[in-house]
């Protein structure tokens, strides 16, 4: 059993787990960023993603509990119908479940978020995923060439796209060939139409505070500036509050092709 939960729902240690993955060279290689990324930076940018309205990040977890990779929806538009996803799991959880997610993941942006059009880019270095994609309907639309340095190689970036016509004819015809593989995999969606915890919030917050403030103490400022910065940032997230889930404006209550749990 997977189950799927946004990002901004995790705890501290579930979001340091994902950094982890991400920073492992596994994963790192394959990004078109592949530097190691700081915690301080991590938080950053997961504090981002409590006012983005046009994004959504959802950790994959195993029946276990432990997570073991993240799906990202990024670029959504509202008005033309698309967006640009990802996927990266963890070395140990890819046999054949980067497909099955794939598979639920295409059928529930496309019937269930309502998108049109769903665009995806793979670096020359990942023929695996490449191909996976054209297996999934995918069409390269573009090759940006010499795209990133990576080393001493510039590297080609592949640009592809896969409209919600061309899954529905797709689609049938991947279920009848790996339907064994698929129905083996139950998905479950966790909490994508609640709150964050008030927990979940805190504990967010006093992280964040603390890599700020070890941040600060690098520099060459004194105590009193950094005691006033430390405090601004913390009136900061306390007037947010408990933040309304992003997700309401996404997503909607209706069961999905994924299906939906509600933690307790």
């Amino acid at each position: 059993m997977i189950f799927l939960k946004p990002l901004i729902y995790c705890s501290v240690e579930q979001l340091l787990s994902i950094l982890a993955i991400r920073n492992d060279d596994s994963v790192r290689q394959h990004m078109l960023t592949s530097e190691l990324i700081l915690e301080q930076h991590w938080f950053n940018y997961l504090l981002g993603l409590r006012q983005n309205r046009n994004t959504f990040h959802l950790g994959v977890f195993n029946g276990k509990g432990l997570v073991i990779g993240v799906i990202e929806v990024n670029e959504i538009n509202f008005l033309n119908k698309t967006a640009v996803w990802a996927i990266y799991l963890a070395l140990g959880s890819r046999q054949g479940l980067g497909a099955v997610l794939e598979f639920y993941m295409m059928d529930y942006l496309f019937n269930e978020v309502g998108l049109e059009k769903i665009e995806c880019t793979v670096l020359e270095t990942n023929p695996t995923v490449l191909k996976m994609h054209l297996k999934f309907g995918y069409e390269i639309e573009g090759i940006h060439k010499n795209y990133i340095q990576r080393g001493f190689d510039r590297l080609n970036l592949y640009r592809l796209g896969l409209s919600k016509n061309r899954w529905l004819s797709t689609k049938v015809g991947l279920y009848s060939r790996y339907h064994k593989f698929i129905d083996k995999h139950s998905i479950h969606n966790l909490q994508l139409i609640q709150d964050a915890s008030d927990e979940i919030v805190h504990d967010f917050n006093l992280k964040f505070l603390e890599l700020t403030e070890k941040s600060l103490l690098d520099t060459k400022m004194d105590a009193k500036q950094i005691k006033n910065i430390i405090e601004m940032t913390r009136k900061s997230l306390d007037d947010e509050g408990k933040y309304k889930s992003i997700y309401q404006s996404i997503l909607n209550s209706r069961s999905s092709t994924l299906g939906v749990v509600h933690e307790k």
